[in-house]
């Protein structure tokens, strides 16, 4: 079992890479907003087909982008419960033996 120390530091590392995970997500859907608008204006234009490779690469491109982010996400909140449990059973433990 890690002390108290380390693990309040895998835990401001954890929120730290959660954090910068849910900054990606946002300018996913930002990205994601600006593609729609850009695909309904083809539409209205009459130029889907013209636009559809531009279009079809920035999906492709995001879909990697969030398949690897679900990846690293779950990665960083496992650790984060793991921290979490590791934490808490390390404060009541020593909290009993004050006691």
């Amino acid at each position: 079992m890690r002390d108290v120390r380390d693990l309040a530091f895998g835990l401001d590392h954890e929120v730290g890479q959660i954090k910068g995970h849910a900054d990606t997500l946002i300018d996913v859907e930002t990205l994601l907003g600006q593609l729609n608008d850009r695909m309904l204006e083809a539409e209205m234009k009459g130029e889907e087909k013209s636009c559809y490779k531009e279009h079809h690469r920035t999906i492709r491109i995001l879909w990697h982008v969030m398949r690897q982010l679900k990846t690293e996400l779950i990665g960083s909140v496992e650790e984060f419960d793991k921290i979490n449990t590791d934490l808490f059973n390390e404060v009541v433990k020593n909290s009993g033996k004050i006691q």
